[in-house]
């Protein structure tokens, strides 16, 4: 009987080690994101694009998209490409925020938005 559990056991293992190593890199930074800095004035929106992402800097009360720019996961990092603005975004796990790094002004932390 016991030998039955740890078979169980270790087929959930198994399977739940098989699920977490199809999620494809950078998927932790996929949704949208609120900039306290600005008070909840600017979102960004990361989507996946292939093997690539697109990051989308949005205004919450218009909705208008101001500036879209393809990244790409590299080194734990998303990279956005021709843009000074984000330039590098590092994913904050402890508290499911980012930071833009490597910024020509600095920025606050994103706070994932949650619906």
């Amino acid at each position: 009987m016991n030998i039955h559990r740890h078979i169980r056991l270790l087929a959930y293992f198994l399977v739940s080690l098989a699920l977490s190593a199809c999620s494809k890199p950078g998927e932790k930074f996929i949704g949208s994101w609120s900039n306290e800095w600005m008070g909840g004035k600017l979102m960004l929106n990361i989507s996946r694009d292939g093997d690539n992402f697109i990051v989308k800097e949005i205004l919450p009360e218009s909705g208008a998209a101001f500036a879209v720019n393809s990244a790409r996961y590299e080194s734990g990092y998303l990279i956005v490409n021709d843009n000074r603005a984000l330039g590098k975004i590092s994913y904050i796990a402890s508290d499911d925020s980012i930071q833009p790094l490597d910024t020509v002004i600095p920025r606050p932390a994103y706070r994932r938005i949650t619906k």
